[in-house]
């Protein structure tokens, strides 16, 4: 799995290229904006702890989450 990223995660951070807010994000997947915020939080740590705008340019630069290969 990328970068240890779970499989929520990876939707996640797929769905960041659009810069949305977490409202949004939270409304897209159907989930709560603690559980977004939740799973910001992990992927953000699992990169290093970059911010959420360089997750969001990572998102857009490689459209899904890199493989391990």
């Amino acid at each position: 799995m990328a970068a240890g990223l779970t499989a929520r995660e990876t939707e996640v951070f797929r769905q960041l290229r659009d810069g949305p807010s977490t409202r949004d994000l939270a409304m897209r997947l159907g989930i709560t904006e603690r559980t977004v915020k939740h799973h910001v939080v992990n992927i953000r740590t699992k990169f290093g702890d970059i911010s959420r705008f360089q997750l969001c340019l990572l998102s857009a630069t490689w459209g899904t989450a890199p493989t391990d290969d």
